[in-house]
């Protein structure tokens, strides 16, 4: 399964409104992360117009916003996957 996300934020300022989507790399299908893991996170600004792809079995968070934040999110998938 893959996540997309474009974001319509208007008018976000980096590192000042919050509501990064953090994702953490090699985590897919992983039932728990440890320490090291956790400070390998990818930070992604909700910039508007901006595209997100990434696998949606990756662990991912997004920070609290500190302004009303607007996405849109389509998870696409293999209907042929089985089903976990």
């Amino acid at each position: 399964m893959v996540t997309a996300i474009v974001y319509a934020n208007g008018d976000w300022d980096e590192g000042d409104d919050g509501g990064e989507l953090l994702i953490y790399p090699d985590t897919a299908r992983r039932e728990e992360l440890n320490a090291g893991e956790l400070a390998r996170a990818v930070e992604v600004a909700p910039l508007g117009g901006r595209l997100v792809v990434f696998d949606s079995y990756l662990w991912h968070e997004v920070l609290p916003p500190r302004k009303p934040r607007y996405a849109c999110t389509l998870w696409l998938t293999d209907p042929a996957a089985p089903r976990i």
